[in-house]
């Protein structure tokens, strides 16, 4: 079931509590707080910078020596299985894989995070495509330049897209046609989010928060009990000045849309693109989607993003534990049934 027009739960961002999924509410700068909690002994709030954006993390634990010390462990892990799937490092597996066309003994965490991606792919019909980054890297010109690239530039791009010609055999990854390559952005961010909520959980801390750039999991309950309360960003806050907000409990979110990076000002370009057609899609200005891990919702958010609405609602209504609420360019919101139960 989908309801189409306004969201039954709003709040206005002066009485909002909590965590904002889509924009952090800790702020764009680094921000660290300790507070007492009661039983609860400590919540530690936490901000530090990887993967391109702000990581935001919040931790109830039994005093503060112990928080510190699981949120150092933590940076690190997350740290460490980022630098293998970014293309940033030119020095990084991935970077080696594009530069290559193949890589044999592949990282175990390039293997997986490729195997999620390629399944993300054949699960949307193209829709999320890893090898779209010959794309990006014309978006990005196209930022620059406050231009769009030449026609025959997207052609040449367009023939380097198709996940299938990316080859796993063992622990070697191939590309089938020369200069493809591909990013795992779309899904590895929220991956890396899984990894940190894995890693901090298993050091012992069972209540805790980790966002980054809109993707996010929780997992417990907040120190009075209840459970963690989202905030999910209008894409057009010079619009209307409400916000969306939902209870989460051991539960992921991830959020994309055409306002997290714009490239022209009337936000028809912006980084999420089609891989059919070298555009960004024109229907939706945000995704939120509901899944059990931050990876499967991060994937399915930029995946909603190019289907459109009606494609990606009678897609989200087969995946179990999977929810979505998407905002058009008008406004207008789609909601599965349960994304505010």
């Amino acid at each position: 079931m989908v309801e189409h027009g306004r969201a039954p739960m709003l709040l206005n961002r002066r009485k909002l509590i909590g965590l904002a999924a889509a924009a952090a509410t800790f702020g764009a700068a680094y921000y660290y707080g300790l507070h007492s909690r009661g039983t609860n002994s400590f919540m530690l709030r936490d901000s530090r910078t990887m993967m391109g954006t702000i990581v935001n993390f919040t931790i109830l634990g039994p005093d503060r020596k112990s928080c510190e010390q699981a949120l150092a462990r933590t940076v690190e892990h997350m740290r460490l299985q980022g630098s293998i799937i970014n293309t940033y490092e030119p020095d990084s597996p991935l970077s080696r894989l594009n530069r290559q066309g193949v890589l044999e003994n592949s990282h175990p965490t390039l293997l997986k995070v490729t195997r999620m991606a390629l399944d993300m792919a054949r699960l949307t019909d193209g829709a999320f495509d890893p090898t779209v980054y010959p794309l990006v890297g014309l978006s990005r010109e196209m930022k620059e330049k406050g231009s769009l690239p030449p026609q025959q530039e997207i052609d040449s791009a367009l023939a380097l897209v198709d996940y299938r010609k990316v080859a796993i055999e063992g622990d070697t990854i191939r590309y089938a046609r020369p200069t493809m390559a591909m990013t795992l952005d779309g899904i590895g961010k929220g991956y890396i989010v899984d990894e940190g909520v894995r890693k901090i959980n298993e050091l012992g801390f069972a209540n805790v928060c980790i966002e980054a750039g809109g993707d996010l999991m929780v997992t417990g309950t907040k120190s009075s009990g209840a459970p963690w309360t989202i905030a999910i960003r209008n894409p057009r806050p010079e619009k209307e000045k409400q916000q969306y907000i939902i209870k989460m409990k051991d539960r992921a979110i991830a959020t994309s849309g055409d306002y997290m990076q714009s490239f022209s000002k009337d936000r028809r370009y912006h980084h999420i693109i089609n891989p059919a057609t070298g555009f960004s899609p024109p229907e939706l200005a945000s995704c939120s989607i509901l899944a059990p891990s931050v990876a499967r919702a991060d994937g399915l958010a930029t995946s909603a993003m190019v289907m459109g609405p009606d494609k990606a609602m009678a897609l989200l209504q087969t995946l179990p534990g999977c929810e979505g609420f998407l905002i058009g360019k008008d406004l207008t919101t789609y909601t599965s049934k349960d994304f505010f139960s």
